[in-house]
């Protein structure tokens, strides 16, 4: 009996982490956690799990992972490894992420492709695969899905930016308790005098109601970044950044309201 427990309450906390109001399917990446999930306008090689078009901005190819303790618990975290690299006639990427207990894991792959349009705005496009491991008498069919982006400066210096995730509600066919949600998100962004971004973005998952998210990055000095932001449905994250040659340090933690920190820390090459 006790065992059953154990297990039910490790289910509820991850379906909470994977499932959460704001619809974002996996938090990943330490730089987004810092703006308190607001990562819709960024352009990293974590763009693959928010907003593809962002990848259209790298010119040069770049790995990256990511590591992840939700709520301080170990048997919850989240590794995430992202590859972009520019290729005629535009920037293409793989990803994959991957969490949970050794009784029920779940993995999800990406392939990605995205390209610029002009000086002003960009386009890109993800496949998504999601693989779900349960207990032998509860059998999960993998699902696929597909999400795409755009990114835009219509002026220096401002951007605006829309995701569009799982349009046509593909879902796990035969698993209770799981979904993969269905949600739109825009944003918009200034940076001031190249030292400040401010980022603000909404979301709506058709279930949930809209989320909305803050954040603002400074760079105090070359290289050097401090971030800070808020979540209406998931609390404050706030972090820091380090680039030293072709090698970049994030780490960060948020806060949830309820459940509380989760940190995160992420390494990335640039080749």
């Amino acid at each position: 009996m006790g065992r059953k427990i154990y297990y039910l309450l490790y289910f509820f906390c991850a379906v909470n982490f994977l499932i959460p109001a704001s619809g974002q399917y996996f938090p990943i990446g330490a730089r987004i956690r810092g703006l308190a999930g607001a990562g819709l306008l960024l352009e990293d090689p974590f763009s693959a799990f928010y907003n593809q078009a962002g990848l259209a901005g790298l010119s040069k190819a770049e790995i990256a992972a990511s590591h992840e303790m939700p709520y301080l618990m170990n048997d919850l975290s989240v590794s995430s490894l992202s590859l972009a690299f520019p290729a005629s006639p535009g920037v293409f990427g793989f990803n994959g992420s991957s969490y949970g207990l050794s009784l029920w894991k779940e993995t999800r792959a990406g392939i990605s492709f995205a390209r610029k349009f002009g000086s002003r705005f960009s386009a890109g496009i993800q496949i998504d695969g999601f693989f779900v491991r349960v207990p032998d008498d509860i059998p999960v069919k993998p699902v696929f899905t597909w999400e795409a982006g755009i990114l835009s400066r219509p002026v220096a210096d401002l951007l605006i930016g829309v995701h569009l995730f799982n349009p046509f509600r593909a879902d796990y066919p035969d698993a209770r308790n799981q979904r993969l949600p269905v949600c739109f998100a825009f944003g918009t962004g200034y940076r001031f005098a190249k030292k400040f971004l401010l980022v603000a973005e909404a979301e709506k998952d058709l279930l949930y109601p809209i989320v909305f998210r803050i954040g603002v990055e400074y760079e105090p000095r070359a290289n050097v970044f401090l971030r800070y932001g808020y979540n209406s449905a998931n609390g404050y994250g706030a972090g820091f950044g380090l680039r030293i040659n072709h090698v970049a340090i994030d780490a960060a933690f948020t806060r949830h309201l309820q459940l509380g920190y989760t940190p995160s820390l992420s390494l990335s090459y640039v080749f």
